[in-house]
């Protein structure tokens, strides 16, 4: 089995790119149609009516070809939207690539997009989250899961950590962007044993000198100029103490949202809250940290709600959902606060439990 060359089969006629940063004012739809348009207006020739099929990558931004081809209304045009983690914008590009070097087309297009920042997270969310919250993809981005690499790697094959400084040094002149997580550990031993340490029969302990790690984060931030840099730090225990000092009041705000007797209908955005819930006959929850147990469509339910993606209301609704429970900073509470029919019934350190209101029916 070999890979065949497609050089001098495939040339690139033209492309559009949009304005990074945080654009609060524009959809997903809007990039599309600003990276497309310029894109056709850069080959004169050629319009949309030319394009012979898309491909579309995107992680989180849609999920069929629909994304593309309603934004552009094109209706007789086949879409297809992939998708490859981080690779997903090239692997857009190489199949499209490939439909034109196999004859299949004679002119595509290949599109990408991506809004995270609506989310009100700061990364990219699973839809399945493992129930205890600790899981990276929770809180970091994936340039700050990679960051993670390089002491991981220093630590596990030996790698000095001054020769970890050189390589970071070497490189900081020629970066525009430098992404470095915190040391493993802020001291190592001294003088390390090539061979096993032995007792030699002696009861007395052992004593070893340690010497501080060097802070290459923090002689980047002294040294590097023009370059932006980006830091992450997490001590393990914060996070455990985090997440257990958050459950409490959780927990408290179930007892009063099941106190009423009522039945409820309840979407927690941290799911593992949600296992309070099953102490009460009268209260049932979307998902809780059994994740496991839940099929697609629950999962995907509550991936929309949590990251209020267009259909997060109409989720609610077809849920029936009466109770959402979230941290007062998450995007979906900001919502809830603004939405007509929900009130925010209790505040408890930074978490917010909403309820709906109840329509009150009179027969005359």
């Amino acid at each position: 089995m070999s890979s065949h060359s497609i050089a001098d089969r495939v040339a690139v006629v033209g492309m559009g790119c949009t304005r990074f940063g945080e654009r609060w004012d524009s959809s997903a739809e809007d990039l599309i149609l600003e990276a497309v348009d310029e894109c056709l207006d850069s080959v004169p020739t050629a319009g949309k009516e030319d394009v012979d099929a898309y491909w579309l990558g995107t992680l989180g931004s849609g999920q069929s070809g629909l994304t593309l081809s309603r934004a552009l209304a094109i209706e007789d045009k086949p879409v297809t939207r992939v998708e490859n983690f981080c690779a997903t914008g090239s692997e857009a590009f190489r199949n499209a690539c490939y439909a034109v070097a196999a004859g299949a087309y004679d002119a595509v297009m290949a599109v990408g997009v991506e809004k995270l920042k609506d989310s009100g997270y700061s990364g990219l969310l699973r839809a399945d989250p493992p129930g205890d919250g600790t899981a990276p993809e929770l809180s970091l981005t994936a340039p700050a899961a990679f960051s993670l690499l390089d002491p991981a790697y220093c630590a596990k094959h030996g790698v000095p950590a001054e020769e970890m400084r050189e390589a970071a040094l070497q490189h900081l002149a020629s970066a525009s962007v430098v992404i470095k997580a915190a040391a493993v550990a802020d001291y190592r031993v001294e003088r390390p044993s090539a061979t096993k340490i032995k007792s030699g029969g002696k009861d007395g302990g052992l004593t070893l000198n340690l010497v501080a790690n060097p802070d290459i984060l923090k002689e980047l931030a002294q040294r590097k100029g023009g370059a932006f840099l980006v830091g992450f730090a997490a001590e393990t225990q914060a996070r455990i103490a985090h997440s257990f000092a958050e459950r409490e009041p959780a927990d408290t705000m179930l007892r009063r949202a099941a106190a009423d007797g009522r039945p409820h209908r309840l979407v927690c955005v941290a799911v593992e809250w949600c296992n309070y819930a099953i102490a009460f006959g009268n209260v049932r929850v979307l998902m809780d940290g059994r994740t496991e147990r839940y099929d697609g469509p629950a999962r995907a339910a509550q991936h929309e709600i949590a990251r209020v993606t267009a259909g997060w209301k109409a989720e609610l609704a077809r849920r029936g959902v009466d109770a959402v429970l979230a941290r007062r900073s998450d995007a979906l509470a900001t919502l809830l606060e603004l939405a007509p029919g929900w009130d925010a019934v209790d505040l408890q350190d930074g978490i917010i439990l909403f309820e709906r209101e109840r329509q009150v029916s009179s027969a005359r």
